[in-house]
Parts: C-alpha cells; sequence; structure tokens
C-alpha cells in the first residue's frame, strides 16, 4: 500500500504559505487566511458586517399621527354633516314612496303619521328577524322567525316617537320648506308635496363662471367651517343682486357638492353647509 505523502509546504508568489496534500480525489491545496491589518476592509467586508449587525437594520415605528385642531374639528364636522346628511336624505325617500301612494298627491296630518310610523316599525322588524334568524342559523335551528310581543310592543313605541319627529320636521324643521299645509275646516292639517322651484335667473356660460368663482372664493376666504346662507349673503354684500341669488340657489340645489356638504337644521328648517377639505 501507497503511503501519503506528508504536508509539504508551498510557498506562492504572494509569500503566504500554501500547503498541498495528497487526497483521495487528488491533490489539496491550502493557503493560511490573511488577517486584516489595521482598517483596510474590503467592500464585501464592510457590506457583510454590515448584515450581520442589528443595529443597523431598519426600525419602522407605528403611532398616531398628529394633526392640526383646525384640520380636526374639520374633518369632524364634516363626518356628523355626512351622517345628519344620510340620516335626512332617507327620511326624504320614505316620504316619497309614502306620498307616491296618495290619490291626489296630499294626505292629512294622521293618514300621514300612520303611514310614517308603519315605515319605521316596518325597518325595525326586518332588522329584528335578521337578527334571530342569525342566531338560530349558528345553533342550527330552522324554521320560521317569530317576534314576542314584548318585542313588537317596544318596536311600536319606537317606530311612533320616529314618526313624531318626523311630523316635527315637516312642521318646524329640516322638511318644513318641501311640504305645503292646507288648513282644513275639521282643524287637521292637509300636508302636499312641493313642487321643484326654479331659479328666476338665467346667466350664459360667463355669468355662471363668475359664480363659480365666487364660490371657490367663499371656499377659501370666507369664515368658518359651517356658514348659513345669511353669511354668504355678508361676505357677497356689495356684490350684484343676480349673482349673489344666482349662487344661493346653487348652494342649496348642491351644485357645489365638492367644496361643500348641504344640510338643513332641524330646529329651524335654514340650511346649514360645511366646507369640505381643499382637494
Amino acid at each position: 500500500m501507497k503511503k501519503k505523502k506528508a504536508a509539504t509546504p508551498q510557498h506562492s508568489k504572494s509569500s503566504v504559505p500554501t500547503y498541498a496534500v495528497q487526497g483521495a480525489r487528488g491533490q489539496m491545496v491550502y493557503k493560511k487566511k490573511e488577517e486584516n491589518k489595521g482598517n483596510n476592509n474590503t467592500a464585501g467586508d464592510d457590506q457583510e458586517e454590515t448584515k450581520q449587525d442589528p443595529m443597523q437594520r431598519i426600525v419602522r415605528t407605528t403611532g398616531p399621527k398628529w394633526e392640526k385642531k383646525e384640520d380636526r374639528l374639520r374633518r369632524e364636522e364634516e363626518a356628523e354633516a355626512k351622517k345628519v346628511e344620510r340620516e335626512q336624505n332617507r327620511t326624504r325617500r320614505m316620504l316619497e314612496r309614502i306620498f307616491r301612494k296618495a290619490d291626489d298627491g296630499g294626505m292629512a296630518e294622521d293618514e300621514l303619521e300612520e303611514a310614517v310610523m308603519q315605515q319605521f316599525k316596518s325597518q325595525l322588524m326586518r332588522t329584528a328577524r335578521r337578527n334571530i334568524g342569525r342566531r338560530r342559523g349558528r345553533g342550527g335551528a330552522r324554521g320560521p322567525v317569530s317576534i314576542s310581543e314584548e318585542a313588537d310592543n317596544r318596536m311600536t313605541e319606537e317606530s311612533k316617537a320616529s314618526a313624531a319627529d318626523v311630523m316635527e320636521a315637516m312642521k318646524h324643521g329640516f322638511l318644513a320648506n318641501d311640504y305645503d299645509v292646507d288648513l282644513e275646516a275639521s282643524g287637521g292639517r292637509m300636508y302636499r308635496k312641493k313642487q321643484e322651484e326654479d331659479s328666476d335667473v338665467e346667466l350664459d356660460a360667463e355669468a355662471s363662471k363668475e359664480v363659480d368663482a365666487m364660490a371657490e372664493k367663499f371656499h377659501s376666504f370666507g369664515s368658518g367651517n359651517s356658514f348659513t346662507l345669511d353669511d354668504v349673503r355678508k361676505f357677497f354684500q356689495s356684490a350684484d343682486d343676480a349673482m349673489l341669488k344666482k349662487l344661493c340657489h346653487d348652494l342649496k340645489h348642491n351644485i357645489f357638492e365638492d367644496l361643500f356638504t348641504v344640510t338643513k337644521e332641524v330646529s329651524t328648517g335654514d340650511f346649514l353647509f360645511v366646507k369640505k377639505a381643499a382637494p
């Protein structure tokens, strides 16, 4: 059997000692590893150290985003105004459905209040049946859903209170300008839907652009985040009457929905506007 040759040191041209060993797969050459001298690190060593150094990792911090007080107040006012607008629009759509069924377009007060109450109760009943159905479904139960007498009475009382609020809004609130009220000989009230009024101010294209500019100016420089038409009239008190009248008309009919949110104050029925954040 042949003896393996002893490892013999071999000196390369770079003066770094090397050793060759004869193995089963041939001759293996080993080279002594150089030690880094001073700060002469290579770019590869720097990158490796950077990868392994935990202090070099990017730390992403999360937390609340701070905002200016006036921006927060504006955002809260916009959210509240949109909520009120949605509720008022739902009420208007409900009344439109009711009045479409009226024979002559008018309804007596007691008849209207009863119809409104039934609409609210139907909504509550549907919600209750859905909730009961979901609970029964999780338990594996099947069959028709029944409402207890106690729950039915509770929903009736809640519906009557909601209907009373709508009737009050039709008399003195945000619905007062949407319906005409006639007093009958018996002393009762008869409600009829008002016809949509048209603006009696007709403007050409150039004048309409001036009205648009007035709205944008008020959005930028008008005082406060919320305002009424009286605030607009005071701000443009020296403007042309026809232009100001057209501006107020367009504001009420939500022509500038990209700039303002339109609602009505429940207590007075006056139009209330809230400035939207600049796009």
